[in-house]
Parts: C-alpha cells; structure tokens; sequence
C-alpha cells in the first residue's frame, strides 16, 4: 500500500507539472538532443529500461509464489480449531514445590480456572499441540498369540494428558475414546494418535491392544486413537502417545493449561495472574496467549519472507515505473516537431498514443521475456522455501506479467497523452 501511494504521488506530480514542460521543451529539441546524446545515448536508455523490467517482472514473480504458497500455507488445519483457546504455563517446582505438592497444586488451578466466568471448559498437559517442544521414546507392543516378536517403534512426542483434553481442544477421535477422570486413577491406559498407531499396528484395530517402553513388559491398554496434530503446517504429525496426567506424582513439575472461552470472550493474563495468587503469590504464569497467536508464530518465517519479497518487488516496479516514464518523457520530448507534422498531417490522438506506447511496451515486453528466462532458471533458490507449489507455478508467472503490464501501462500514458498536447505550429517553426 505504502509503495503504490508512493508511485501514485510521484506520478501525480509528474503530471501536475509535465504538460507545461512539454510545451516548453518541445520549442528546445534538438538542443537537448544535442546537448544530452553525448553523455547518454537513447539505445543505452532503452537498455536500462529493459533491465529495469527484467529485474521488475523476476521479483514480482518471486512475490508471487511465495505469496500463494503463504495461502496454502495459512489454509493447513493443525488439527483443531485454534479459536476461542488460550493457555499459560505453571512451575510450582520454581517456588519450591515438589512433585506431589505440584501435582495438588495444578489440580486446585485447574478446579479455579473451571469456576471462571466464560470458561467452558479446560484441560491440563504436559505438552501443548503447536509447540515445538517434544519429548520422545522407543515404545514396543505385545507379542500377538502367533509368535510375532514385539515391534520396536519410536514415538517422537510423549504427552501426559488430563481428563478431558482432546474434546477441550476439539481434537477429534479416529476410534475408541478419550481419557476420563476415572482413567486417572488407573494410570495403565492410553491413547495413541494415527500415526503412531500406523507404525505400531498398521491396519489392525489398535484398540484394546498393550503397549510399553522399550525394555518393560508392554502395560498401557490403549483406550483411543486420536487424529494427527500437525505443530508445524510444513512437517508431518509425529507419532504421538498421551498417558493419563499423574496429579499423585507428576513426571515434571512444570505443565500447561488450555481453557476454551465462549465465543465472545476474552480471558486476560491479569485475570489467570489474580486467579493464581489466590492460591499462591509465588508461583507465577507464564507464556499466557491465545492459541491462535502461537499459531500464527510458526508461519513467522514465511510471513517475513512473504513480505520482503512484495517490498523488494513493490521497490523494483517502482524504479522501472520512473525509468519508463523518464524515458517515454524524453523521447516525447525529443519527437517534439516529428509529432507535431504528424498532427497536422492529420493524425489522430489515438495513433499518437499508440505510436508512444508501442516503443515502450516492446522494450516492456523483451524485458519482460528476459527477466522471465531469469526467473525460470533460478528456480531451484525458491524451492526450498515453498509448500506445495513449484517455483515455475503458472498462475504466480501470469501475476508476475500482469503486474509488470499495468506498470508499463501506467508509467507510459501519461506521456504518451502529453504527446497529442504538442502544438503543431511552434513544433513546425523549429529546425
């Protein structure tokens, strides 16, 4: 926005003040085509302007694609509706907790953050979906009644869960159920997400089936199979295995709490800050967000890159915009009298238009062609930074033209209407 309000004021002054330097200079040509081809001569103009769009129409290109793969980018479903969800970090062992007491301790925040005013529901975990933070191990299964060995398989992410957690984030089930309170107590349950449950079974309906650590008799008996969560819209989900949250005897003191508000309201920091200093002033929250934010956070990468692309290329239209003009206004300028016998040949302002346009969309177009060439055969810089699109995608080259199309267009009526303001009578006076 800011560089297309650049390019419409400059333009907008150049045409506040042009009709009355065409006038003024059309009594001066061929002084200043002498004076002016000496130092730099119209062909290395033209070069120049070929260059301009040859630069122009590669950025714009590469604007484009990694603009659309942005698109397709922001268009990847995590897995569960980030909307209406924030969560908070808590680490009782920072003020002096210990294991046991930190488990009494989440659950009393967690009992808080229930009775909260538009809080509809709210789950505990050791692990937050979107966050790159992974805990892993090598898991195996039971040895099935015909001799098969148990499978060794290595789940990447390791989660312990609350009850309720997957209908909180709206994390579908693919089989089986969630965790409830009364799994809880039993500690000897599981749930599984599909791809761990692919690598683990295949096929094979995985509910019912025993899993453990490697090296351990296999004891959790999986309850569910969840649908895959995908922390990062590039990479695959990972396998994952969620184990029923140990608020006796928590592996970590430190753990994660997701509430899912009503739709129209908002849950500050201050508000979880004062909740938790009822209970104790010296355990703080941390990290406290919406879940769309994190979300968005991990296309911070391709967001920055998306932009710098647009600026540099808004940034290269720009000059070639300046540098088809100058060039147009010089040539106007310097075809004063020729113009000017034309008009009083007869000529209309249609054909002068034309007859200034066509010089300068033929120099737009082999620049156009030349940086397209460019374009093509750098390809492989960009393909390492787009998802799911070619760097040679047909609509991103389409977009790319175009875009240097209506630059030329815009950069080159203007002088070429000054052009059919040339008076043919003090043209035709001049040697």
């Amino acid at each position: 926005a800011a560089l297309a309000l650049s390019l419409a004021t400059g333009l907008g002054i150049w045409a506040a003040v042009s009709p009355r330097v065409v006038r003024r200079t059309a009594l001066m040509a061929p002084a200043v085509q002498t004076r002016t081809g000496a130092r730099l001569t119209p062909d290395w103009r033209r070069v120049m302007v070929v260059v301009q769009a040859a630069l122009s129409i590669t950025l714009l290109c590469a604007a484009a694609v990694v603009s659309r793969s942005l698109i397709r980018l922001m268009s990847v479903e995590p897995g569960f509706p980030v909307e209406h969800l924030y969560s908070f970090w808590l680490d009782p062992g920072q003020a002096g907790y210990d294991r046991a007491r930190s488990g009494i301790f989440l659950g009393q925040v967690l009992d808080r953050v229930r009775e909260m005013p538009g809080v509809r529901s709210v789950s505990i975990t050791s692990h937050l979906p979107l966050s790159s933070e992974k805990s892993g191990g090598f898991l195996c299964r039971e040895q099935t009644s015909d001799g098969d060995l148990s499978e060794q398989v290595a789940a990447e992410n390791i989660v312990e869960a609350g009850a309720g957690h997957f209908s909180n984030l709206g994390i579908a089930m693919a089989a089986g159920r969630e965790l409830l309170r009364g799994d809880l107590h039993e500690m000897k349950v599981a749930v599984i997400n599909e791809s761990l449950a692919k690598r683990l079974f295949g096929k094979n309906n995985p509910i019912g089936r025993r899993l453990g650590f490697l090296g351990a008799q296999p004891e959790w008996r999986v309850l569910g199979m969840v649908k895959d969560v995908k922390s990062n819209p590039r990479m695959p989900a990972v396998p994952s295995l969620y184990l029923p949250f140990d608020f006796k005897d928590p592996r970590h003191t430190r753990a994660a709490l997701v509430l899912r508000t009503e739709p129209g309201v908002r849950i500050t920091s201050e508000m979880v800050r004062a909740m938790v200093r009822r209970i104790d002033p010296a355990v703080a929250i941390d990290q406290f967000g919406p879940m769309s934010e994190q979300a968005a956070r991990s296309l911070y990468r391709d967001r920055m890159l998306a932009g710098l692309s647009l600026c540099f290329a808004g940034l290269a239209s720009l000059l070639c915009a300046i540098g088809i003009f100058g060039l147009t206004s010089f040539s106007v300028t310097r075809r004063a009298r020729e113009i000017g016998i034309r008009v009083a040949l007869g000529a209309t302002r249609v054909s002068i238009q034309w007859m200034v346009m066509r010089e300068v969309s033929i120099l737009a177009v082999f620049g156009g062609c030349l940086g397209l060439m460019v374009f093509l055969a750098s390809n492989r810089v960009l393909s390492s930074v787009l998802f799911e699109l070619a760097p040679s995608d047909p609509a991103s080259l389409v977009i790319g033209a175009a875009a240097l199309g209506v630059t030329t267009f815009l950069a080159g009526f203007l002088p070429a209407y000054w052009a059919t303001l040339v008076d043919p009578a003090c043209a035709l006076r001049q040697e």
